[in-house]
């Protein structure tokens, strides 16, 4: 059934075709009318090159179609036809076969195949001639010529196109005008094509046409607007009117078109400088204005323009008028004797030269020509030198010249007149004997030559007239004076009796026979002198003076006109005291009275006698001003005035240091000064006379009080004192307590009597003179007694640092340590001077029966050495021991101990020795268990501190003891190596009573003492801390972190760091003096040849403080001078560099220069100064900045200036620009400086809140970073305080971390950079409570060991020893 279907439907397909092709060739207006099949049409758009066939969609019989063509033109040649062509429907256009790339005006035969299964059938074929094309005259092979009136059109023709002939249509544009149709046969071996057109208008747009035909066919027209070009103006006419536009018009030809004119102009010398304007095709002229510069050739091309079409030129040249001059006059010329015309020209035209007419009444017309000349201010100028007479008549006409046009004259009809220059003749006028007088040259040469310009320009019958007017009345023609005079008679002229002081004023001027003035006449005003005065000094007090005042001569009341006298009185300061201004008369001599003048001061009075001040006269006449001599006189002295900036400074407890300046007004000479100290609360007052001299810049005045006592509270004043007397006391009296200290120790040592000496008893005597109250006055002295061994030492390891034992409390030693005796109130015993007082010692029975912790004068021992000491108190916790006595053997009260009783004690000796041996092995077993469970519980108790060091005591003692009775310590100790250079060595203990003196245990004043060997704690020699037995001090506490190496660094953990400063501070901070002890020798033995060259010696404060070579700060010495380099310095670490700091000496004043260039050359950001300049009398660091802010100081090469200061309780701070000429110019920086000053000389803050307070503004200015340049750190030596202040200042800022806080590895760091950075024991421990008092947030509380060991008067007393003074 399909396959029946589908036969059907090719049958029908087919009948179909068949009666679509009978159709086709039975009628071709049937085939235009429907739709037919395989279509071939040319392409509407490219008809000579293209052709369409058109295919069905779907055709029954083939599969896909092809067209083929052949170019079957006849008579071409073979050259000429197109090559056979087959092309088949793109995928673009599946529905048609586009057949391009054809030839126009050729004959092709196009035939369509169809395809299917490989077979091909020819559908339709079908011949086609393609159109022709015209010539395309705008190609780059063609060109079109252009004239007049013609236009002729050329190209070369396509040898592949095919026509029969051409045609030309064209017309005029506007207006109309149509011309014939060219016919032109083509040629075919003719290759070019040429077209004229001709008879056309000029100027004209003309629309032409080319069109190709080819059997009949016509092709589309090549269609163009061509112009011819226009014709050339006619003429053109130049007119150049009275200003400066110059009027251009032109005739165009009335035949010719044109859109519009170009005007092309330049200057004929530079035509390749020209101005474009383009003018409409309605205009026929143009003004050209302010663009042409007068006077100049010009050339003028105008064209005329259509379209693109340009007309040939026409170029015309002319001449521009100059302007006129401007303006002339006409002057005599005294150099030559001639009358000069002088003409202004404009600078706006050009002109070359001027031309001059001159005619007179007696004189013939003539004609001269000036040159032109250019004046330092720009402008033009031309002149003539006529010899013309005076006062005659002449007319002078001036026209500019430029290239032999000429301007419009100006002309001027004048009179001569005659010449006159009070400068030229040499004349003088002037004042003289009350009038005033002119004055002709006493130079007979001289007057030659005026004699003989006189005769030229001035005439020589004229004359010079002088007129004097007085000025300021009312008929001034009445009093006008006249005068003549001429060359002819040289006499002066003299106007007499003229009054004083009045003003006048003076004419001269020259005037002909014929009555003709000079136009120049010299004007001038003249004021009369003033009257002179005397002015001397009547009488003179404190504070007044007398002047009297009297005219030199005598004058009239009517020679005296306007005049005042002006006195200024000045202080030496240059202040007016008096200024006044007096009417003068003839009869003015008054006394004048100077008061309130300031005593003994210098004043000078300054004089003026000025007349013509008033409101009357004119300003053309000044005032005229005589200066009288100046006097000066000084006032008699007074009492001075109260002294300023009065200020008491402590130095100890005896000495005060007062500071002041001079009296702002000292009124006098001052002779000295008068000091006065009361004592507060008693009548006594003492007076010093301290005198004037100060070697401070700042004149301040400084003076030591001596002979003070602590304790007491004293005022002071002081009172300036000049010839007239006491000045006035000081507006604030400051007042002082005294510090109380300990006593200071005493030079003699007390006494015991020989004869006294009993078997338990003897009397000691000691001198009142040791009770010295400087230091505060003494109120108790105590008897310390103590027993000796056989080599005279004292036992002193059961001698605690907290206390010293009672009678009762030695029973128990074989060698009794220092007890108290007696304890007294110094109010019992008088203390008048050499007296000698008298205590028994050993005379109380009944001690046994008393507490034993009371005081109790207890029998001594028979047969037993003893030494006793002196202890005198200033308050509970402050006193001094006196030397020891001489040591004193008691008597004998019982038989030797017998050999058996010997051996029994040793016996038990030895025995417990050997328990105490059994115990410390088991106890050290036991010592990690034990720190570990103290670490557990934050550390051990304070219970089991102190029963542990009760059993260390004890075992101690029976040690000590079994081995002085074997003889083992009869040699005498070698001196500590642990004693500080700057700690005393006083070693007093103490006790504790409780019922007597509850304060008497507290320390010695000597502070935080060296650290004692084991011999003089103990009484064992050094090698004992050897032994098992013992604890070994130097290991470190169980607050430190574990795996460090203690040798160089001992870390604290911060929550264990409160724990670890209590612990160290324990036992009077033995544990500090051990570990400070072990920094002795950190850094020691490395190189200082820098330091040690005998150049560079002196540039070190102190000897004993070089400066290490790998780590010394070097200068600049591009001069290789030796030593030049060097400066006392060290870059040592902090937290953010390994040069964050500059350690260095305070300056010297022979190093101050070297101080500002290592700031200048190491870019110092900051500097920090942690001393005075001056401490106690001693210089500790030379003042290396300026006194005055904004008052420059030059420093070596370096200007220093402060800039401002801003000042704290405890310390100053200091903004200085540094400036410094370099090779790029001046340039300018900033250091701050900050001064700390509240550090007293060998002692301690009380308190660590002000280094804090200072540390922590210091970091917020400059905050820690890598980058920073180093600071400069310095005191006096370098290494105290700075190596104090830079360990606090890393410290925090460690801790701020949470880093662990190693002190111990800080210090050691910064000994390996500098020397004895920390220099003593104190430093280090204040470094501790600095670091605690922040963690804390609160000052700590340390022991009374530790707060009294900061208070050493013996260490203040020690400054000898001291290389630098320490916080």
């Amino acid at each position: 059934m399909i396959r029946w279907k589908y036969e059907l439907h090719s049958l029908i397909w087919l009948f179909l075709v068949l009666h679509l092709s009978k159709c086709q060739s039975d009628s071709l207006t049937t085939s235009a009318e429907q739709h037919e099949l395989f279509a071939i049409k040319k392409d509407s758009l490219s008809p000579w090159s293209q052709i369409l066939v058109s295919l069905p969609r779907r055709h029954p019989l083939y599969q896909s179609f092809a067209a083929k063509i052949q170019d079957v033109t006849e008579n071409i040649s073979d050259e000429v036809r197109d090559s056979n062509k087959t092309f088949v429907s793109s995928d673009d256009a599946p529905y048609s076969i586009r057949i391009h790339a054809l030839r126009a005006g050729h004959r092709y035969s196009i035939a369509i195949h169809g395809q299917k299964d490989g077979s091909t059938s020819l559908i339709k074929e079908e011949s086609v001639v393609m159109d022709p094309r015209a010539p395309d005259f705008r190609s780059m092979d063609s060109d079109i010529q252009v004239a007049e009136h013609n236009i002729t059109m050329r190209t070369i023709k396509n040898d592949s196109y095919l026509q029969d002939s051409f045609s030309i249509e064209y017309r005029q544009i506007n207006p109309d005008k149509k011309f014939p149709v060219l016919q032109i046969l083509d040629i075919p071996e003719q290759k070019n094509l040429e077209f004229y057109l001709g008879n056309l208008n000029s100027g004209f747009d003309y629309s032409v046409r080319v069109i190709a035909h080819k059997d009949g066919m016509s092709s589309r027209p090549w269609i163009s607007t061509l112009t011819t070009k226009p014709s050339p103006l006619k003429e053109v006419n130049i007119n150049q009117n009275a200003g400066s536009c110059v009027e251009v018009s032109w005739q165009n030809d009335e035949f010719s078109g044109a859109d519009f004119y170009t005007i092309q102009y330049s200057l004929q010398s530079t035509p390749n400088n020209s101005t474009n304007m383009t003018i409409p095709s309605t205009e026929s002229s143009i003004s050209i204005c302010d663009s042409m510069l007068q006077g100049e050739a010009y050339q003028i091309i105008a064209t005329v323009q259509k379209g693109g079409q340009v007309s040939e030129p026409l170029i015309t040249k002319f001449q521009l008028r100059p302007l006129p001059p401007i303006d002339f006059r006409v002057r005599a010329d005294l150099k030559r004797g001639k009358y000069k015309l002088l003409a202004e020209l404009p600078t706006s035209s050009k002109i070359d030269k001027c031309q001059i007419t001159v005619a007179g009444d007696e004189a013939e017309r003539s004609v001269n020509y000036a040159n032109i000349e250019q004046t330092k201010s720009g402008h033009k100028i031309c002149w003539f030198n006529f010899a013309l007479s005076p006062g005659e008549r002449f007319d002078f006409s001036i026209s500019s010249m430029a290239n032999e046009s000429a301007s419009q004259k100006l002309q001027k009809s004048i009179v001569l007149t005659p010449a006159f220059d009070f400068n030229a003749f040499g004349l003088t006028l002037q004042e003289s004997n009350g009038g005033i007088e002119l004055i002709w040259p006493k130079s007979e040469v001289f007057m030659t030559r005026v004699k003989d310009i006189w005769n030229k320009v001035v005439g020589a019958e004229s004359l010079l007239n002088m007129r004097i007017t007085p000025i300021g009345n009312n008929d001034e023609t009445d009093k006008t004076l006249k005068f003549e005079t001429s060359p002819k008679n040289i006499d002066p002229v003299f106007a007499k009796n003229l009054v004083k002081g009045a003003c006048y004023r003076v004419q001269l001027f020259t005037v002909t026979k014929t009555g003709i003035i000079s136009e120049t006449r010299h004007n001038e005003t003249i004021r009369m002198s003033s009257p002179a005065v005397n002015v001397s000094l009547e009488s003179v007090t404190r504070s007044s003076a007398t002047l009297r005042i009297v005219f030199s001569t005598h004058h009239d009341s009517t020679s005296i006109s306007n005049c005042q006298m002006h006195i200024v009185v000045r202080d030496m300061n240059g202040k007016s005291v008096f200024d006044k201004r007096m009417q003068l008369t003839a009869t003015f001599a008054p006394l004048l009275n100077l008061d309130g003048l300031s005593p003994f001061h210098k004043y000078t009075v300054n004089t003026q006698i000025i007349c013509g001040s008033g409101s009357s006269e004119t300003p053309q006449c000044p005032a005229a001003t005589r200066t009288m001599r100046q006097l000066s006189f000084s006032t008699r002295q007074d009492k001075p005035a109260a002294v300023q900036d009065l200020k008491v400074e402590p130095l100890n407890s005896y000495s005060v240091m007062l500071t002041w300046l001079p009296p702002a007004l000292p009124n006098g000479i001052l002779t000295h000064y008068a000091v006065n100290v009361t004592k507060i609360g008693s009548d006594e007052t003492r007076t010093i006379d301290v005198g004037v001299s100060s070697n401070r810049s700042d004149h301040t005045v400084q003076v030591v009080i001596d002979e003070l006592f602590g304790g007491h509270t004293y005022s002071f004043s002081v009172r300036a004192v000049t010839e007239a007397g006491f000045g006035e006391n000081s507006p604030v009296v400051p007042t002082v307590s005294m510090p109380l200290m300990a006593p200071p120790v005493p030079t003699v040592a007390p006494m015991i009597m020989k004869e006294s000496v009993g078997s338990h008893n003897m009397i000691v005597r000691f001198p009142t003179t040791m009770f010295d109250n400087r230091n505060g006055e003494i109120k108790q002295f105590a008897i310390i007694v103590s027993e000796t061994t056989a080599d005279e030492s004292i036992n002193r390891w059961i001698e605690s640092d907290n206390g010293t034992y009672t009678w009762q409390q030695v029973q128990r030693f074989d060698v009794w340590p220092s007890y108290v005796a007696k304890l007294q109130d110094i109010q019992k015993v008088k203390q008048d001077v050499d007296v000698s007082i008298f205590e028994e010692l050993g005379e109380d029975e009944t001690c046994l029966e008393v507490r034993a912790d009371r005081i109790c004068n207890g029998p001594l021992r028979s047969a037993s050495k003893y030494r006793v000491r002196i202890r005198l108190f200033t308050s509970p916790t402050l006193f001094t021991d006196s030397p020891p006595s001489q040591v004193m053997t008691t008597g004998s009260a019982t038989p030797a101990i017998p050999l058996l009783t010997v051996v029994a004690v040793l016996i038990v000796i030895a025995f417990v020795g050997i328990v105490g041996t059994i115990f410390l092995f088991f106890w050290n077993r036991t010592k990690k268990a034990r720190l570990a469970a103290a670490a557990f519980k934050n550390g051990p108790s304070k219970e089991k501190e102190s029963q542990w060091e009760a059993l260390k005591m004890m075992m101690a003692e029976r040690a000590a003891d079994c081995l002085a009775k074997l003889g083992l310590d009869a040699t005498t100790p070698p001196p500590s190596s642990t004693t500080s250079s700057n700690s005393p060595t006083s070693t007093s203990t103490t006790m504790t009573d409780c019922g007597s003196n509850p304060h008497l245990g507290a320390p010695n004043a000597g502070g935080h003492r060296r650290t004692r060997s084991l011999r003089e704690r103990t009484g064992v020699e050094h090698r004992l801390e050897r032994l098992s037995s013992g604890p070994v001090h130097r290991t470190p506490l169980y607050t430190v972190v574990t795996g460090a190496n203690t040798n160089k660094s001992r870390p604290v953990r911060i929550e264990d760091f409160a724990d670890h400063v209590r612990l160290m501070s324990a036992d009077s901070d033995f544990r500090f003096s051990e570990e400070y002890d072990m920094m002795r020798n950190v850094g020691v033995g490395q190189s200082v040849a820098a330091s040690e060259l005998p150049i560079n010696r002196p540039k070190n404060r102190f000897t004993n403080i070089p400066s290490y070579d790998h780590s010394r700060v070097k200068l600049s010495n591009p001069n290789n001078i030796e030593g030049g380099d060097y400066i006392n310095a060290n870059y040592v670490p902090g937290f953010s560099s390994r040069r964050e700091f500059i350690a260095a000496q305070g300056p010297l004043p022979t190093t101050r220069d070297h101080f500002w260039q290592m700031t200048w050359e190491q870019q110092c950001p900051a500097i920090i100064a942690l001393t005075k300049c001056v401490e106690k009398g001693r210089d500790k660091c030379h003042q290396y900045w300026p006194d005055h802010e904004n008052v420059p100081v030059l420093y070596g090469d370096i200007e220093v200036t402060i800039v401002a200061e801003k000042e704290f309780d405890e310390f100053v701070i200091r903004d200085i620009r540094l400036e410094k000429s370099g090779p790029d110019g001046r340039v300018t920086r900033f250091v701050r400086h900050w001064h700390y000053m509240a550090w007293p000389d060998f002692g301690a803050p009380s308190h660590p809140n002000g280094i804090i307070q200072f540390s922590r503004m210091f970091r917020h200015h400059l905050p820690h970073s890598p980058h920073n340049a180093p600071t400069i750190v310095h005191c006096s030596a370098g290494v105290g305080r700075s190596g104090t202040f830079i360990s606090i200042d890393r410290l925090l800022q460690s801790s701020s971390f949470g880093d662990p806080i190693d002190v111990f590895g800080t210090v050691c760091e910064m000994r390996y950079e500098r020397c004895q950075m920390v220099q003593n024991e104190q430093q280090y421990i204040f470094i501790h409570y600095c670091i605690l008092q922040v963690l804390q947030g609160s000052s700590p509380s340390p022991t009374s060991t530790s707060t009294g060991a900061h208070h050493n008067a013996g260490f203040v007393q020690d400054g000898q020893m001291i290389v630098e003074s320490g916080f």
